[in-house]
């Protein structure tokens, strides 16, 4: 009897430390979401008892500004800059003189050069992680239909010309083949969709 007692007050023991456990969780999201919406006011704006609360929580305080600091910089690198004409102006000039100077040129290409083909990037405004971070839908992209861009032809003339030695890509779009580049001067790091590679065993 005595041992049905002991796991009766065990068993009530677990049930109330995991019900303490729940509150004490539920009382701290209810905290946050308070401390959040609080810093999300204007300093103006807020109240005495906003303050108190500010004053009362700063461990949640701390956590909720870096949450808000990786956000903003989320926000900040998905952001699409347009140097003004003369600084662009510039930047090409410099290009063409390392290029020219350059004993053995290799370019390395990922998912922005083929942004103009219709292929989106990654963490631009409408790239893949940035739609999905959004909870919206990709749309469909017909990789098959894409054409090289200016850039992609840019890049296989000055191989032609003999001013690059080689190409590092991670796109596995095969713009790069299709712009005319040989494979043998081309490296994909993420392989290439439209070949197909078998494994034989000799």
């Amino acid at each position: 009897m005595a041992v049905k007692e002991d796991e009766t007050t065990k068993r009530d023991y677990r049930k109330r430390a995991e019900l303490g456990r729940i509150l004490v969780k539920e009382e701290v999201q209810a905290r946050i979401k308070l401390v959040t919406n609080v810093l999300r006011k204007d300093v103006t704006e807020r109240t005495t008892s906003d303050q108190q609360l500010l004053d009362q929580s700063p461990e949640i305080v701390h956590s909720v500004k870096q949450r808000f600091e990786k956000r903003d910089a989320i926000k900040e690198r998905a952001k699409e800059i347009e140097d003004p004409e003369d600084i662009l102006d510039g930047k090409c000039e410099r290009l063409v003189e390392a290029i020219r100077l350059a004993k053995c040129a290799v370019v390395y290409t990922g998912a922005g050069i083929s942004t103009a083909a219709s292929i989106p990037d990654y963490r631009g405004p409408n790239g893949v992680w940035t739609m999905l971070q959004k909870g919206q839908p990709l749309g469909a992209h017909d990789l098959s239909e894409a054409e090289p861009t200016v850039t992609h032809m840019a890049i296989a003339e000055l191989h032609r010309n003999g001013q690059i030695a080689h190409v590092v890509s991670q796109n596995c779009d095969g713009l790069h083949l299709r712009s005319g580049l040989p494979r043998r001067s081309l490296s994909e790091v993420h392989g290439n969709m439209f070949i197909e590679v078998r494994c034989l065993r000799t």
